[in-house]
């Protein structure tokens, strides 16, 4: 599947994705989704949290930030996996959207 990457007025293009893995729309969407907020000043965030075997690259999280009281939108565009003296662990890193 190829994904031509367009966003705003149709003024904004990224390079576009070729992937024989991609099948599905619904994935391609979230990969475009993904490759464009990466050129839009995001603010890359690594977070760990309890093992979520839901997490998936493209998913879109909501994480409250106690310091600041607030909560805040983000794109996770890695997963893994692991082990630490707490149990099991999932560790994302995320895309934070601009204020």
């Amino acid at each position: 599947m190829k994904i031509q990457v367009i966003r705003g007025n149709g003024n904004i293009k990224r390079s576009d994705i070729i992937s024989a893995l991609v099948s599905e729309l619904q994935t391609a969407l979230a990969l475009g989704r993904v490759e464009m907020d990466i050129g839009a000043n995001w603010l890359t965030v690594t977070q760990q949290v309890i093992y979520d075997s839901n997490a998936l690259v493209g998913n879109v999280t909501e994480s409250f930030d106690r310091l600041n009281g607030a909560a805040w939108r983000g794109v996770v565009t890695s997963v893994q996996h692991g082990l630490n003296e707490y149990g099991l662990v999932t560790e994302l890193e995320m895309l934070r959207e601009p204020r």
